[in-house]
């Protein structure tokens, strides 16, 4: 606590959606993309896939290293 300035801290409460509280355009969506990325990477890790390992599962294996580097701008929901 010794680092601490005299400077006031404001805290806000989130809407339940971090892209919705950054402004993020289509926040829904990509909290829905966060979401099933997450599920992915918890499922590969209970697995121990590595992304060339799933590859198998008829997805390109660098589909799964750019879930895993939550790089998820060339995902639909749908994919």
């Amino acid at each position: 606590m010794d680092n601490l300035t005299d400077e006031q801290i404001e805290f806000a409460r989130g809407f339940g959606n971090v892209f919705r509280d950054f402004g993020v355009a289509h926040a829904d969506i990509e909290q829905g993309k966060a979401i099933v990325a997450a599920r992915i990477i918890h499922i590969l890790d209970e697995r121990a896939l590595s992304p060339r390992k799933a590859a198998g599962s008829g997805y390109p294996y660098a589909d799964f290293s750019r879930i895993r580097k939550a790089d998820l701008s060339r995902f639909s929901l749908d994919k």
